[in-house]
């Protein structure tokens, strides 16, 4: 009987709500046929978009046709952005956040405002995704919305390799920001 209800489904549902529910089950072929068929990539759902939910698959396959038939990570504001980043790293998935991020996603989305893909990141212990986002410029000292930097959040967490790579890290920004305020730095850089 499910199997019945299923395939009706994926027979007579619009092409919106098929492409929601691909993109939700990881069906990359239903996805397929849904956005020839006219679903929109970037469809503003309560439920959650479909980039929201590719993010978050096993497989980057869904994530990657969904980015190629022009999903739109800037779309839905930095929030929306945020917590597609977030998703990924929440869920462990590194191939998707290294795409989202070569996609031009903000790293530091969420900073300060909302969700953070650093503060994620950190919880799991995920030392790759981690390095993925401060090679694409995330500033691991700012804050999420509770209050909480990455680094916090790996002590807390008891990830110690992930404390450790962000303690360098940080103490590395904090340097150059310093050298950068001295005395006679905008001077040097202008060459004078």
């Amino acid at each position: 009987m499910r199997n019945e209800a299923t395939k009706r489904f994926w027979e007579t549902a619009d092409a919106q709500e098929r492409l929601l529910r691909a993109c939700r089950e990881g069906r990359v072929a239903e996805a397929r046929r849904a956005l020839r068929d006219g679903g929109d990539p970037n469809l503003d759902d309560p439920r959650g978009s479909p980039l929201s939910w590719a993010a978050v698959q096993e497989s980057a396959s869904i994530l990657r046709l969904v980015l190629k038939k022009g999903g739109d990570l800037k779309r839905g504001g930095e929030e929306a952005e945020a917590k597609i980043l977030w998703n990924a790293a929440r869920f462990g998935r590194g191939e998707a956040l290294r795409i989202l991020l070569e996609a031009g996603a903000d790293p530091n989305a969420g900073s300060g405002g909302t969700v953070s893909a650093g503060v994620a990141a950190a919880i799991t212990g995920n030392i790759g995704m981690v390095r993925d986002l401060l090679e694409f410029g995330w500033d691991p000292r700012r804050a999420d919305r509770s209050g909480m930097t990455a680094r916090e959040a790996a002590r807390r967490r008891e990830k110690g390799e992930v404390e450790r790579l962000l303690g360098v890290e940080e103490e590395r920004r904090s340097l150059e920001d310093a050298a950068r305020e001295a005395p006679g730095a905008k001077a040097r850089d202008r060459g004078l």
